[in-house]
């Protein structure tokens, strides 16, 4: 079942941000690929600002080489730049974990969001694995992914390690809020971007980026607090059954 974020009634001050920000860049009940979804002023700007970026790229990536550079030190060594010029935010990976033989790769890690089209950022755990196949195609190797868990919270081994991204980015951007995970699952009513047509975009889709993919939404598992992060009162969604089968 699929769960949508409002975008003409929301109901508390980070839903009507977010509702704000995706108004302000995308359309809603236009194809990608047609004449009046390129010709929207939103995504005019958006694309404008993405050329900006490919094309200056240092100093888009400036303020967050700078963030990552000024961590504390502990957890610092750990951190990769995962940021692309193309998404909608900065991005990074604290590694917690590896684990590799010849027939497996297994991760724990903490991928955290900064958007710059709203003061909005997100933090989150994975336990993923990759499954070696080796020769599966011809001379090269192939890896099945699966993402196995989501931590959506301070929780137990992420504990520590998520208290620190949060506080560091919360002192480097003063003003931007966390949106919960559920928040960033949300579906937008016929709001489609390039990454997720022909299926509707979700709030992380539309506000980080297009890694998450939609397929692993209805699916996957979550543990630790799955309100954490959430203001009071209630975030206007709709429940709608999922599509008939074609």
């Amino acid at each position: 079942m699929k769960i949508y974020l409002s975008l003409t009634n929301p109901q508390n001050q980070l839903s009507v941000k977010i509702a704000e920000t995706i108004n302000e860049y995308y359309p809603t009940g236009l194809e990608v690929n047609s004449e009046e979804y390129n010709k929207h002023a939103g995504i005019i700007k958006l694309n404008h600002l993405i050329g900006e970026h490919m094309n200056n790229y240092n100093a888009y990536i400036k303020p967050w080489k700078s963030f990552l550079e000024n961590l504390p030190k502990g957890f610092k060594s750990k951190i990769h730049n995962y940021g692309l010029p193309h998404q909608t935010s900065y991005g990074g990976e604290l590694t917690l974990e590896k684990y590799e033989d010849d027939a497996l790769i297994r991760k724990k890690k903490l991928i955290f969001n900064v958007s710059w089209l709203g003061n909005f950022y997100t933090i989150y755990g994975v336990d993923e694995t990759y499954i070696r196949d080796k020769k599966a195609m011809g001379e090269f190797d192939f890896q099945y992914h699966a993402i196995n868990v989501i931590t959506v919270s301070p929780h137990r081994e992420f504990e520590n390690s998520f208290n620190y991204l949060k506080t560091a980015i919360d002192e480097q951007f003063v003003g931007y809020k966390l949106i919960p995970f559920r928040v960033c699952c949300f579906y937008i009513k016929d709001l489609h971007t390039s990454y997720s047509y022909p299926h509707e975009a979700t709030v992380y889709n539309t506000i980080f980026n297009e890694s998450l993919n939609r397929v692993y939404f209805p699916l996957i598992h979550l543990r630790g607090d799955k309100r954490y992060g959430s203001e009071p009162g209630n975030i206007k969604v709709r429940l709608l059954p999922p599509p008939p089968e074609d």
